[in-house]
């Protein structure tokens, strides 16, 4: 059964639970070395992450299967940074200084300790010599 084979959008998703099933996958089973198995269950949850908006856990599982040696395509790296600045309208509009909640700015020190801005950078690296290369 695919990720979001019964998609509902009324239905929660639980992130940690898809990150630690990824994981849980990728330590103990031997989807690596199915590599028709692990690009399917990349793309899922990529579109899973693009449907429900959820750029943080993409950000999350990518770093997740690239710690295991699997890495994304390069037109998936740019999707997931597309994603990424969809993520970042929003967090200026809701978050950020001026009118945000919090008054933050992008450039934070409580934002750039986060995970999640530490694996934006390696991508951000990795999209620009992508999109370079092309």
């Amino acid at each position: 059964m695919r990720i979001d084979e019964n998609y509902n959008p009324s239905v929660q998703v639980d992130e940690e639970f898809i990150r630690e099933f990824a994981e849980l996958c990728l330590k103990h089973t031997k989807l690596i070395e199915n590599v028709e198995a692990t690009r399917q269950m990349q793309t899922d949850w990529l579109r899973l992450c693009e449907q429900r908006k959820m750029a943080p856990l993409a950000l999350r599982l990518y770093d997740l299967f690239k710690k295991y040696g699997v890495d994304l395509q390069d037109d998936e790296k740019v999707r997931l940074w597309e994603m990424i600045g969809e993520h970042d309208v929003l967090a200026k509009r809701w978050i950020y200084e001026p009118e945000g909640f919090l008054r933050i700015k992008p450039d934070d020190e409580l934002v750039r300790n986060t995970d999640v801005w530490q694996i934006q950078q390696a991508l951000k690296a990795e999209v620009s010599a992508a999109r370079a290369s092309v």
